[in-house]
């Protein structure tokens, strides 16, 4: 479902300043330091010895303009998490890749990057933990409430209904995001390359079927075939 590249994995927790300082700072003396100059723009809040010495250069004040690319990038794959999540995430993911970062890619490309392994990141989490039977805790994900009042159901059983969008095909959760998060008409939607307008309803009509059977219906959707479909069918 993501399309940038990477590898969702990391060793930080969501919350840059959680947990007890052990998962930041032993990579950093398995690493060899980069031997090439790094100049670029940025790339003064990105020098240090330590993973933890350059998350707190760059977590405060986000002065590496992180927010904003977070809410872009969520908005441009139509995908249903917590954007301060996202932003925690990846920058947890910039911190610890930055004394390998050389200013190639191009500073705006990377960034991307590691939004991507954030969020795949996330999701997987939030997938094992539904698998377990772990609940979600407050406060919740700021589109579950949303979610909630859409299909009708309690807000922790939302992030099951998240998991189940974010599976679905591209086009299929831009429709629905059009419409459910950004407040977008018919007519707009189509305008935009969303249509014909049957076809845009039928996306639309499809991801409010899926999340409320909680991803148990055994329809295809408009968009063939369905990478989410009998998600969580088994437990």
């Amino acid at each position: 479902m993501i399309d940038d590249e990477g590898t969702p994995r990391s060793p930080f927790p969501e919350k840059p300043e959680g947990g007890d300082g052990e998962e930041v700072e032993k990579p950093d003396e398995l690493r060899p330091k980069p031997s090439k100059k790094r100049d670029f723009p940025g790339s003064e809040l990105l020098q240090g010895e330590s993973t933890r010495e350059i998350l707190s250069r760059i977590y405060e004040g986000d002065p590496l303009g992180v927010l904003p690319r977070c809410e872009l990038w969520l908005k441009e794959h139509a995908v249903l998490i917590s954007t301060q999540r996202v932003l925690n995430s990846t920058l947890a993911r910039i911190a610890f890749d930055a004394m390998y970062y050389t200013g190639d890619p191009p500073f705006d490309e990377w960034v991307r990057r590691c939004i991507g392994m954030a969020v795949d990141l996330l999701i997987d989490r939030d997938t094992q933990e539904e698998e377990q039977g772990i609940p979600p805790t407050e406060p919740y994900d700021e589109h579950y409430y949303a979610l909630s009042a859409v299909l009708g159901i309690e807000p922790p059983l939302c992030r099951r209904a998240a998991l189940v969008f974010n599976q679905l095909p591209t086009e299929t959760r831009k429709a629905f995001y059009g419409v459910a998060v950004e407040g977008k008409s018919l007519n707009r939607l189509v305008a935009e390359g969303n249509g014909p307008p049957d076809k845009a309803m039928a996306r639309i009509e499809y991801a409010f079927t899926m999340m409320s059977a909680l991803g148990k219906h055994g329809i295809g959707g408009p968009d063939g075939s369905e990478p989410g479909q009998g998600l969580f069918e088994n437990d």
